[in-house]
């Protein structure tokens, strides 16, 4: 667990005294106390206070974000009493949330934490109507576990493992790899990602299509560079992983959209990932797709 952290746009540091009036900010804001409670910080004396506590409780763990030199947000790393293993969350002033800061600052951390041989689990704890939280954990790849009572308070519970992590991250490589916008399509990626003998399958209404990792790949980068299909974006928006010791699998929805021959379009469609933790790591050894029917 390393102290700082750089992102492409953002840098994440230890907190310090030196972050007390931000800490006073950030913790007064309408979201704060809406979603994580009043802290009752409400004058200087209060606010070095509060910091300190932080600071002098080893089962607390703060890191500042900062975006340039200004401080927008916190990444948190507690270990709680009524929890089995440590919770992650996040923090940002109103004027910095929607721009995907909270999730390039969590992302990071979790990368250092979960990234590993050894698998570790992490738990995200957060109130019934905070939406956005929740569709946040869900993009990082947590999955809802249970509710749970705190004190007067029902919590969501959610958890990832280092496993469904870096299945994760292996699969949202795999959507990105063909994206078009502000960016060059990188579909080299997919030898990495995939076994080299890794078979592709598309099923259309009356037939399927069976591809090599070869077949499947140059089709598709001459499709997305010679501009027949130009800003193109596919994403995930919705997932179901099951891991069962080295193997696993996922269905994932997904969304695709962009300019064929000049022409926009939007569709959605179901993929089925297999993938098998081998020497190199979690790689896909089988892909199955279909567009929804129109």
């Amino acid at each position: 667990m390393q102290q700082t952290y750089t992102t492409t746009r953002l840098t994440l540091a230890r907190l310090t005294e030196t972050d007390t009036a931000f800490i006073a900010e950030l913790v007064n804001t309408p979201t704060w106390i809406q979603n994580i409670g009043e802290r009752n910080v409400k004058t200087k004396e209060a606010a070095r206070y509060y910091v300190e506590q932080l600071l002098n409780n080893s089962s607390v763990c703060y890191w500042v974000v900062r975006l340039a030199t200004v401080p927008i947000g916190v990444i948190t790393l507690i270990k709680r009493t009524y929890l089995e293993h440590q919770d992650i969350g996040f923090a940002f002033l109103p004027a910095y949330t929607k721009q995907g800061y909270a999730q390039e600052a969590t992302l990071t951390v979790l990368d250092d934490l979960l990234n590993d041989t050894i698998p570790v689990t992490l738990l995200a704890t957060t109130s019934i109507t905070n939406k956005s939280s929740i569709q946040l954990l869900q993009k990082l790849g947590f999955a809802f576990q249970r509710e749970i009572q705190v004190g007067n308070e029902v919590l969501q519970l959610y958890a990832i493992t280092t496993p469904k992590f870096l299945i994760t991250q292996q699969v949202h490589l795999f959507f990105d790899s063909f994206t078009t916008i502000h960016q060059a399509p990188c579909l080299e990626r997919l030898h990495t990602i995939c076994m080299p003998e890794t078979v592709l399958i598309k099923k259309d209404s009356n037939c399927e299509t069976v591809y090599t990792l070869t077949t499947f790949i140059e089709p598709r980068q001459q499709l997305l560079t010679d501009g027949t299909l130009t800003a193109f974006k596919e994403h995930e928006i919705s997932e179901q992983t099951t891991i069962v010791g080295n193997l696993a699998s996922r269905i994932s929805r997904y969304e695709k959209s962009g300019y064929l021959h000049g022409v926009y379009f939007k569709d959605y469609g179901t993929k089925f990932f297999q993938f098998i933790n081998t020497s190199k790591g979690w790689q896909l050894y089988a892909l199955c797709w279909e567009d929804d029917k129109k």
